[in-house]
């Protein structure tokens, strides 16, 4: 599932779809590692999906504080700018 965060990606659409892999949105992860806040909900997001079994993709990490912080949170895979730029 692509763009967990925006529009109706939430978790009844989760619910529903049953995914092995989620992808949250980069709204949601810019600036991650300057807001505890926001650190603190997305732990809790993605506790709740690896207790689902479902695998989390952080969308969008373009810089090294954002890749750090989501590692340090749990996400499983990373794509963006940070780390390689589309060819």
């Amino acid at each position: 599932m692509d763009d967990f965060g925006t529009g109706i990606n939430n978790f009844d659409v989760i619910d529903a779809a049953k995914p092995n892999i989620v992808k949250i949105d980069r709204t949601l992860l810019t600036d991650i590692d300057k807001d505890t806040y926001r650190q603190e909900q997305l732990r809790e997001i993605i506790d709740t999906f690896h207790a689902r079994k479902i695998s989390v993709v952080a969308e969008g990490i373009e810089t090294e504080g954002e890749f750090e912080t989501m590692k340090e949170l749990g996400a499983d895979f990373f794509q963006g700018y940070y780390l390689k730029r589309p060819s």
